[in-house]
């Protein structure tokens, strides 16, 4: 088992950290940082929690000591996440590999934290351990670029701010 921990800060606010997160062109733009696909199967959006199903392809090379052992694969996961509205906590999990929670909290009048604790476990004899600590270095890595993206989409909130214009527009989420 290998633990994860992601925290940073952004000027914003929690409502804001989610709608930016859930915004389809965001998702895009991430997907395409990422190099990865995304098929949803499952997509409830209520007034208390958006809940999502989906399936996650990761369109980039596996290591050469991977591809020796298990042969020519892709990264395929299946992912389950709650987002609860009221809590603004987002609970994500993948079958049996990986689980963790995302958070938002206010940390000083128009700043929030950002923070994901979670576990990966890879369940393959001898090697499993070597594995998870491979593959939880590149989330590392994935959570690193989806800080860049925010940060950006942020930058932009603030700089129409301080030009005196309203916030950009975004999009709902969307089943796509």
């Amino acid at each position: 088992m290998r633990p994860i921990r992601i925290r940073d800060e952004f000027q914003t606010t929690a409502q804001r950290i989610w709608d930016i997160f859930f915004d389809p062109e965001f998702v895009r733009q991430l997907a395409a940082r990422l190099r990865l696909q995304r098929e949803i199967y499952e997509f409830e959006d209520t007034p208390e929690q958006l809940r999502m199903v989906y399936k996650v392809v990761a369109h980039r090379a596996v290591p050469d000591w991977i591809r020796r052992v298990m042969g020519d694969v892709k990264v395929t996961f299946v992912a389950t996440d709650v987002y609860d509205k009221k809590t603004h906590r987002l609970s994500a999990q993948t079958r049996d590999v990986a689980y963790g929670n995302w958070t938002v909290t206010e940390i000083r009048p128009g700043w929030v934290s950002r923070e994901f604790y979670g576990e990966l476990t890879v369940d393959v004899p001898l090697i499993g351990g070597k594995i998870a600590e491979k593959v939880g270095a590149g989330l590392e890595s994935d959570f690193a670029m989806m800080h860049v993206l925010l940060r950006e989409w942020i930058q932009r909130d603030l700089t129409a701010l301080a030009a005196g214009q309203p916030l950009p527009a975004l999009n709902p989420p969307s089943p796509e």
